[in-house]
């Protein structure tokens, strides 16, 4: 027993000399160190708590934002269906195939002889196309009867020249949604993007 408290006695010893040989070197007193080292433990823990602090902090900011997401999706669907009542509504749709790509440069909708939709692409949205996206242009009513509707596409052709297609389409409205799929795609191998529309 007398060892061991000898022995202990001998370490701090030593302990207090490496304390006093740093502190010389660093122009401070040992307790000083002592402080020094206290408190830098003590800053490194708080520096720890507060990244964790933090990491937990940019979680809940991510749901919440998430949450906020789908609150306005929901809003944004509540809204169509008070403004566009489902038995009046006119959707159209506009897709090019997944396999054979089609560089859209504008397209233009008129119904019954009215401008509804003028939109110009950009890359990126012909690489959502082509990646299988589809784009909806126009979302609105339309009275039960019949009705016309004509599309202008500008597309890019086989030899990187822009050409523009056409067509004319007699549509009957019923009461349910009426839906539009505007197709732009090439008939065949090398050959220029044709447009077609498909009813619902």
């Amino acid at each position: 027993m007398a060892r061991v408290a000898k022995d202990d006695r001998s370490t701090l010893v030593a302990f207090k000399l490496r304390l006093s040989k740093v502190g010389g070197l660093l122009g401070i007193t040992p307790w000083y160190f002592l402080v020094m080292i206290f408190l830098s433990a003590q800053a490194r823990g708080e520096a720890l708590q507060a990244a964790k602090d933090f990491s937990t902090l940019d979680q809940e900011v991510r749901a919440i934002k998430k949450e906020v997401l789908e609150i306005n999706r929901e809003l944004l669907q509540l809204e169509e269906e008070l403004l566009y009542p489902k038995a009046e509504q006119l959707v159209i749709y506009i897709s090019v195939p997944k396999d054979e790509p089609v560089v859209l440069s504008s397209i233009q909708i008129e119904l019954n002889g009215r401008e509804i939709v003028r939109h110009h692409y950009d890359r990126n949205q012909n690489r959502a196309l082509g990646l299988g996206g589809v784009h909806r242009p126009y979302i609105g009513t339309l009275e039960t009867g019949d009705h016309s509707i004509r599309v202008s596409v500008t597309s890019q052709g086989q030899d990187g020249r822009w050409v523009e297609r056409s067509q004319e389409k007699a549509i009957a409205k019923v009461g349910r949604p009426k839906y539009l799929e505007l197709r732009i795609a090439r008939p065949s191998a090398g050959k220029d993007p044709q447009l077609e529309i498909f009813e619902w």
